[in-house]
C-alpha cells in the first residue's frame, strides 16, 4: 500500500526548516479534494470511479504546518470489482516561501492505509494490504512548487502535477 500512502503524501506539500512564508499562507486551509478527480483519471491505467476525503492543513506565521487526513479514498473499478485505496493520519511540514515559489519539508508523517478489494453487493470486501507510513517511507520528502494565494484560496502549481494532486486549498 506504499503508493496509496505516497499518494496520500503527495496531496500535501513537503519543505525545509528556516521558514520565511507568505503570510496570506498563514490559517486554515481544505484541500479541494474533488478537483483532482480529473488528474487521478488521466494517470490511472483503469477507471478510476470515486475520490473523496478531507485534508486540512493548519499554517503557523513561522512557516510550521500541521495537517490532517480523514476519510481520504480512491476507488477503482475493474472487471466488476472495486479497489479502494484509503487512508487517514496526520503530518506536519515546514515550509517557505520565495516569491511565486513555495517549498516544504515533511517533519512528520503518520498516516495508516488500507487497500481492499470490493465485490458485488453483499459481498464482503477483501482486505489485501493494512499499512503504517511514517517520515521515512516517503518518497519524497521535499517538494517545491509555483502557488498563488488571497485571502479565500491558495492554489499550488507543480512541474510535476503526480506530486501535487490537491492543487486548490480553501481557507475556512
Amino acid at each position: 500500500m506504499r503508493l496509496a500512502g505516497s499518494a496520500l503524501a503527495s496531496l500535501l506539500l513537503g519543505a525545509p526548516a528556516f521558514a520565511a512564508t507568505d503570510p496570506c499562507l498563514t490559517g486554515t486551509w481544505r484541500g479541494e479534494i474533488a478537483q483532482a478527480l480529473d488528474l487521478y483519471r488521466s494517470i490511472s491505467p483503469v477507471p478510476v470511479a470515486a475520490l473523496d476525503g478531507t485534508v486540512t492543513l493548519v499554517i503557523s506565521a513561522d512557516g510550521t504546518a500541521q495537517g490532517r487526513i480523514d476519510g481520504f479514498h480512491v476507488d477503482v473499478e475493474q472487471g466488476g470489482m472495486t479497489l479502494v485505496n484509503s487512508g487517514e493520519g496526520t503530518f506536519s511540514l515546514v515550509l517557505q516561501t520565495e516569491g511565486s515559489t513555495v517549498t516544504g519539508r515533511f517533519t512528520a508523517f503518520d498516516v495508516r492505509t488500507r487497500a481492499e478489494m470490493r465485490g458485488p453487493a453483499g459481498t464482503p470486501p477483501k482486505v489485501l494490504k493494512e499499512s503504517g507510513q511514517g517520515v521515512a517511507d516517503l518518497p519524497d520528502r521535499s517538494v517545491s512548487a509555483g502557488y498563488t494565494c488571497d485571502a479565500e484560496t491558495m492554489t499550488i502549481v507543480a512541474a510535476e502535477p503526480q506530486q501535487m494532486p490537491v492543487r486548490v486549498w480553501t481557507r475556512q
